[in-house]
């Protein structure tokens, strides 16, 4: 019996799948290593949930001190 082994740089094989991941093309590891680096974001525009951050720390806040009055009320803390 014979063994068969493909070539791997191949080109017909370029992009095509191999196993569970896709091989990329070189033309496709170019694109990607040409496009510019993410610009910098201020501080204020990063976002949790679609809100600013600073709006989310502040509810975060006041429902906690919501929680440690319930809490207080009930015997608990």
């Amino acid at each position: 019996m014979a063994h068969h082994q493909r070539a791997t740089n191949h080109p017909s094989h370029e992009g095509k799948k191999n196993g569970d991941f896709k091989v990329p093309s070189p033309r496709e590891v170019e694109k990607k290593s040409d496009a510019p680096p993410p610009e910098k974001k201020s501080i204020f525009e990063y976002q949790i949930a679609g809100f600013s951050w600073p709006f989310v720390l502040i509810m975060s806040l006041m429902a906690m001190a919501v929680l440690g009055m319930i809490l207080k009320v009930m015997g608990v803390f």
